[in-house]
């Protein structure tokens, strides 16, 4: 549904773990010359020689930190789009803030039911970088 805050859709693309978003020129390109804005967004992730390095970068944070930046640019009919881990992203922000959404598209995502948490959804090799810290 649009509404008086925009009569354009805004594209959020969601990468998956550890990575930015592939390259989005081509897709920006599309939905632009269609009238959308498109907005490719990455993960936060904890810098590896920091004082945080130690502090746990959930799947909650990441939940919160995407909406942070949604909520700070005042985005309304928002698509959200994700990759793998960011499919578990998108559908937490769709939790959050559902009056700005208007669609979820999960490309190669994870997708979630009611019960679903980032452990039970990601392989044994990404268990054990993430047990590690070795992304």
């Amino acid at each position: 549904m649009k509404t008086a805050h925009s009569k354009l859709n805004t594209y959020v693309l969601v990468p998956g773990s550890w990575q930015k978003f592939r390259s989005t020129d081509h897709i920006k390109e599309r939905f632009e010359k269609a009238g959308d804005r498109v907005l490719g967004l990455t993960l936060e992730i904890p810098p590896r020689a920091s004082a945080v390095q130690n502090q746990i970068f959930s799947l909650h944070h990441h939940i919160k930190y995407i909406t942070g930046q949604i909520l700070s640019l005042d985005l309304y009919n928002i698509v959200l789009c994700a990759e793998n881990y960011g499919g578990l992203v998108i559908t937490g922000i769709a939790d959050e803030i559902p009056e700005r959404i208007n669609a979820l598209i999960y490309m190669d995502g994870y997708i979630p039911d009611n019960s679903c948490f980032n452990w039970k959804v990601i392989s044994n090799i990404n268990r054990r970088l993430f047990v590690t810290n070795r992304y």
